[in-house]
């Protein structure tokens, strides 16, 4: 369909009358005056003037159309349009999706390529006029408008400019098409574009989700696609990296497993691998991978500090520094509080002598209170309570050990001789621990004894001990009370006749354990075995560290929040970002727990939360394994999602490319040589008309 985009100035063809007009002026009457030689030249007169009527019509024909062609050339013809004659005037409906992820980042001579993203942007700007609507949404995770169907201005796309910045976000192209054709289809205007600029990497496309567009598709809506290109990278991405140890204490082991890929197609690489914790360097590692693979690093070193820790596993620089560094932290107490409640003066435990090394290096601050004083003793000064050879647990006390372990803390029970199972059971039914049956044996009895059976030895307290389990001294039983756990407990230690000997808590319980027989000489010979030293420690350590090291790893983009507890007044908290700014959290208080969360979470690294002064809480935050991948979407590739998309590569003209598609091929350079060729035509016959004439007169006053 042959249009025009630029309708304004066909006013101007009334200009092709200014020919006519000046024809017409010209036609005078001629005052005819006899002489008695001018009849030699009447007969040369008629048989010119025919020749000379039809040399003006057409230079008369000539010079108009030279003046449409050169009106219609400032008007921009074009052919093939769905906008009817007047569409360069209509008003147009745009959002513009622009990718600032990860893999945007990637370093070439030139520049990162999001500098080529921010340079199509800017040569996008001539596309739009005065009264286009113009979205603009960030096509990551979480989706960020920063236009929202504003008035195209110059001062808009200098605004959206200087906010197009690295990122560290994933790409979340599918949300991003689908916001952008909610606000096109909820609009009144006709025209609507879609543009997408963008590296097109496909871990930020879900090809499912992509599919039902093509049958949906509204036809009025434009899709520009503006890629801009990766070459094969050298890039060494670190995709990994945590602590592996699940039981963490100073001066002893700490091993770290992290995880290396090579994102080069082709090249085999190889890199410095480094670890670093508390901001010293503790490790090094040369690596070698091939193209495309992933390979397992683990880092071991000697754990020398306590209290929040972090550190990150790096590589050295390569094509996308931002993918080089994988953060994590985790919480080392650098004493646990202990309390021991006991029966009475009469009863003898050996509970202080197995504690006495842990003690002594000031890993346990231990204190034993009498069980009758348990209302006055405020239990959340403790982080684990050893409930030992108590007979009678009154409701009161039961109540207060169960709010005790539900905020996360440690609870260790060892039975009595004499105890009164019903009260015990009602105990345990608030830790969803299960039940005390009867009691199986007689302490002290006639020589029969049960060993010890099978042993769970993958369960973190025995972590890095007893590797030569073959050498451990048997472990018997005269008598113990039978156990029949809940469902959602763990059997860590069992008899040789399969009855547990040691139970993990439950889902209510937080961090608490029971153990089927009290530690006395005439119930088992555990209390003398070296087994029972760092089995006791190990529990405690456990049931208090448990909570803290479920380590919070989140990535970049994603919410942050926790429930914090026992935290006292002034409720006055803050986050210390990477970046080293800090800003305030407002707490959502639930009960006499506190919520506090963090929306964004936009750079990696490791993020503390205070409490005034007080640091009560870390998580990290890193990048998603997925940015580093290269492998990117073509124009067939997207083609089969949707219909007609116009694929604009960086070293085409932009402008042109968007104008060809909205109107069609501009036909002002024809019209325009056509002109030119008009007006060559017109001088020719001027000027050889001109000169025939003067030859004829001059012949035929010759022969006269």
């Amino acid at each position: 369909m042959f249009n025009f985009l630029n309708p304004t100035v066909l006013f101007a063809l009334a200009a092709g009358l200014i020919p006519l007009i000046i024809h017409l002026l010209n036609r005078r009457k001629i005052k005819e005056i006899r002489f008695s030689t001018i009849h030699f030249l009447k007969q040369m007169a008629r048989k010119e003037m025919r020749r000379l009527r039809i040399r003006q019509i057409l230079l008369l024909l000539i010079r108009t159309l030279i003046i449409l062609l050169l009106v219609a050339t400032f008007a921009r013809p074009t052919l093939r349009s769905s906008g009817g004659f007047l569409a360069g005037r209509a008003t147009t409906e745009a959002v513009i999706i622009i990718d600032n992820s990860l893999s945007l980042n990637s370093l070439e001579l030139t520049g990162n390529l999001l500098e080529k993203i921010r340079q199509q942007w800017i040569n996008l700007e001539p596309a739009f006029q005065s009264g286009d609507r113009i979205s603009v949404i960030l096509g990551v995770n979480p989706l960020k408008v920063l236009a929202d169907r504003e008035t195209y201005s110059p001062a808009l796309w200098e605004k959206i400019a200087k906010q197009i910045q690295p990122g560290y976000s994933t790409g979340n192209m599918n949300q991003a098409i689908f916001k952008a054709l909610d606000v096109l289809h909820n609009s009144d205007i006709f025209n609507q574009e879609l543009y997408i600029l963008s590296d097109f990497q496909q871990s930020g496309f879900q090809p499912k989700e992509l599919a039902s567009l093509k049958e949906n598709w509204d036809k009025r809506i434009k899709l520009f696609c503006l890629p801009v290109f990766h070459k094969p990278e050298e890039n060494i991405s670190i995709d990994t990296a945590a602590v592996a140890n699940r039981l963490i204490e100073k001066n002893q082991t700490l091993k770290i497993d992290a995880t290396a890929a090579n994102r080069n197609p082709d090249s085999h690489l190889s890199a410095l691998l480094s670890l670093v914790i508390g901001g010293n360097r503790v490790g090094q590692q040369n690596v070698s991978i091939a193209s495309r693979e992933r390979k397992p690093i683990v880092f071991e070193t000697t754990l020398q500090s306590t209290g929040f820790i972090s550190g990150y596993v790096e590589s050295e620089s390569d094509a996308l520094l931002e993918d080089n560094r994988y953060y994590f932290n985790f919480f080392v107490p650098q004493n646990v509080q202990v309390l021991h409640l006991l029966p009475g003066h009469q009863f003898r435990s050996y509970i202080p002598l197995i504690l006495k090394p842990a003690i002594d290096r000031n890993l346990f601050v231990y204190q034993s209170r009498f069980a009758e004083d348990w209302a006055s003793i405020d239990f959340m000064k403790y982080k684990a309570i050893i409930l030992e050879g108590i007979d009678r647990i009154p409701e009161g006390l039961a109540e207060r050990l169960t709010q005790f372990t539900q905020r996360g803390n440690g609870l260790l029970i060892i039975p009595g001789g004499n105890m009164v199972s019903g009260e015990m059971n009602n105990l345990l039914k608030n830790l969803d621990m299960g039940q005390i049956l009867d009691r199986e044996g007689k302490p002290g009895g006639n020589g029969e004894f049960i060993t010890m059976g099978k042993v769970n030895w993958q369960h973190p307290i025995f972590e890095g001990l007893f590797e030569d389990r073959k050498e451990l001294n048997p472990v018997t039983f005269q008598s113990f009370y039978k156990i029949k756990p809940s469902p959602r407990n763990e059997v860590i230690i069992r008899m040789r006749n399969g009855e547990p000997l040691l139970v993990g808590g439950g889902q209510k319980s937080g961090s608490a354990y029971l153990l089927a027989t009290p530690l006395q000489p005439e119930w088992t010979n555990l209390v003398v075995r070296g087994f029972v030293v760092p089995l006791i420690y190990r529990l405690l350590y456990y049931t208090v560290t448990r909570s803290v090291q479920e380590r919070t790893s989140l990535t970049v983009g994603q919410p942050f929040s926790q429930v914090f507890r026992q935290l006292q007044p002034p409720y006055e908290f803050s986050l210390l970002r990477p970046s080293g700014v800090e800003e305030k959290i407002s707490p959502v208080f639930k009960g006499s727990d506190l919520l506090l969360r963090v929306e964004q979470n936009p750079e990696p690294g490791n993020y503390e939360i205070r409490q005034g002064q007080q640091l009560i809480g870390m998580y990290s935050v890193n990048h998603s394994p997925l940015e580093s991948e290269q492998k990117y979407y073509q124009k067939s590739d997207l083609e089969g999602f949707v219909p007609e998309l116009k694929w604009i590569p960086l070293d085409a003209d932009l402008v042109q490319s968007i104008e060809t598609s909205r109107f069609g091929r501009e036909l002002w350079p024809y019209f325009l040589g056509l002109a030119f060729l008009l007006l060559l035509l017109e001088m020719g016959l001027g000027y050889t008309g001109s000169r025939r004439q003067a030859r004829q007169m001059q012949r035929e006053l010759a022969e006269t």
